[in-house]
Formats: C-alpha cells, structure tokens, sequence
C-alpha cells in the first residue's frame, strides 16, 4: 500500500508517497505561508500532490489512504484542525475539502505526535517502552509513547509541551498564554533572540550574517561553533530554556529516551551536549539512570514517515473491527 502524507509546519509543508513500511516513493517540500486562507493552502496541497503522483508514475487510485500531521489540535474522528496557533487555523474541515478530490480514508493527528510514531516504530526509539520525540521548529512539539503505546490523551490533546508554562508571565505566545516552552524553546524563539542580540552587538557574527538575509538557526549555530561570543550567549541561554522544559518532562513520565528532531536537530552533538546534562542532573531521582537524549533519526522525514505509518495502522485496526461485526 502507498500512502499520500504531508507534515504541515508554519514555515513549509512536508509532502510524499510513503509505503506501508516507510519507504519514501517521492517528497516535496514547499511554503505554508500562513498569511494565506485555509483554503488556499489546502487547494496548494492538492495540487503540488497531483504533481507528485505524476513525478512518480503512479495514479491516484494507487494511493490507499492520506495521513496528515498538524501543528496544533487535530480532531481524526471529525476531520477537523480545532486549532493550530502557528499556522491562525481555527475549526477548518480540512478532511472534509481533501475528500472533493480524494475519497479515500483521511487520517490526522498532531504533527509532533506523529513524528512520534516514525521515532517508535523505525527511527532513534525504536525498542523503548517509554519514549518522548521533541520537535524544535517554527513552534515546539512533543509526542509520547507510553507503554508501547502513542499517547494522544482523552480529546486528541495530548503531547502537547509546547504550550505547557516554563516562565510564569513570560512573553505571549500566539496561543494566546504567556511563558509556553515553545516561545523560548522554539527555533523561532532562538531565532528572535539572536536577532535581536545582533541588532545590539552590531561587531558580532551574527550582525555580519544578518547583513544579507534574515538569520536561520544554521547561521546561529555555526556563529556559536566558531566561537562568536554573541551567537554563544544566544545559544546558551537558548539550551537553558531547553533544559528547564525536558527536565520537567523527565520527571513527570520518566522515559527511556528522548528523541530530539527538527531542522536544529542537525546541530548534533553541539546541541546535545548542553541539553543532555542539565536535565539528568536537575531531576528529582537523578540516582536513576540517566535519560538518554538523542538526535532523531528521521530528521525532517519523521512527519510523512509517521503519517503512513498512522495509516497502516488505522485502516489495520478498521479492518479488524470489520471483521469482529462479521
């Protein structure tokens, strides 16, 4: 079986046809641009996925069901995204306009929850009972494993750190709270920050690469590895924050493994390193072993590779069910 599934950032979205066992036939990355409607978007969706089913020679009756990860609130039993603040979605049907073209089974949950099950089932937690998958991008996501199980909690809510307070009355997010993990956690969040540095610290590397483009994590991160001590201070301040967070994640489900993804994932060890420590130090049984926390393995595959995954086993369990009644 194949499987069209797209992974929906604030930034870009994430698109492939994916087998039953996680083998990408074909992806393409392009722009959310969250300034558009909702329809809009999901039109652009439909129509880069015809491109796609063309690219790889294959029609759309070859595709057996679409998975989608969202960023934020996602509803699989009414189609619906409730609510997705990086993104200003509110309420939208979104199974239901994908069914005007697709009438196939239309699987969704959140984003970070889905990366979840990639990390689980093929990827850095594979074997773990227990296991946390953090996603650090445009917003800050988590999925749990729990007993072998993903856990999306009683309403499909659940996972969701990064709207969890790690500052009271800190900066607003666009949740509408104030002091979330993901406003000081989040790749943005780093990205503010560092921009705002270089706007003072105008000498610095970071003024210098903020001259020609906006910066990226990449450039904050290769300004701290060469030992620009703006970029550093960023950075430190960054993996405090970082820490604060897992810490509490750690001693509230005391998992096996943490699996660290995103585009800041590929920071490596000189991400690792200073939120690998910290956490293990600060928790409250530390005579436990040590947590380990690690890059992710499917990197920024882990949502199209998770939502196919999400669909094997969802039309597995329907057809299981389906036989019971019979």
């Amino acid at each position: 079986m194949y499987f069209l599934c797209y992974d929906v950032g604030g930034i870009d979205i994430k698109m492939g046809i994916v087998s039953e066992n996680g083998e990408i036939i074909g992806k393409k990355i392009f722009p959310t641009d969250a300034t558009r409607t909702p329809i809009e978007i999901i039109s652009d969706m439909l129509h880069r996925a015809r491109l796609l089913i063309n690219e790889v020679n294959m029609q759309k009756s070859d595709i057996s069901a679409i998975g989608i990860g969202l960023p934020g609130l996602a509803d699989n039993n009414s189609g619906t995204a409730i609510f997705c603040p990086n993104i200003f979605w509110h309420d939208v049907p979104i199974r239901d306009y994908i069914k005007m073209e697709y009438d196939m089974p239309i699987f969704m949950l959140n984003d970070a929850t889905i990366a979840a099950i990639a990390e689980h089932k093929t990827g850095a937690c594979k074997g773990a009972r227990n296991s946390i998958t953090i996603t650090l991008g445009t917003g800050l996501g988590g999925g749990f494993v729990i007993d072998d199980k993903v856990y999306e909690g009683s309403f499909g809510g659940g996972g969701e750190i990064g709207h969890m307070t790690i500052v009271p009355n800190g900066k607003p997010c666009n949740c509408g709270n104030k002091g979330c993990f993901e406003v000081y956690g989040s790749v943005s969040a780093l990205i503010k920050s560092a921009t705002n540095a270089a706007t003072i610290h105008t000498d610095s590397m970071l003024a210098a690469c903020m001259k020609d483009a906006p910066l990226t994590g990449k450039d904050i991160i290769d300004c701290a590895k060469a030992g620009d001590a703006t970029a550093l201070d960023v950075f430190r301040l960054y993996t405090y924050y970082l820490s604060v967070g897992i810490t509490s994640l750690i001693n509230i489900f005391d998992p096996d493994i943490i699996a660290i993804g995103g585009g800041l994932a590929n920071a490596g060890d000189f991400l690792l390193s200073q939120i690998s420590i910290e956490p293990n130090k600060r928790r409250v049984f530390n005579m436990l072993p040590p947590v380990k926390i690690v890059r992710a393995m499917h990197s920024n595959d882990a949502g199209i590779i998770g939502a196919a995954m999400l669909c094997a086993q969802k039309l597995h369990d329907n057809s299981n069910k389906l036989s019971q009644c019979n």
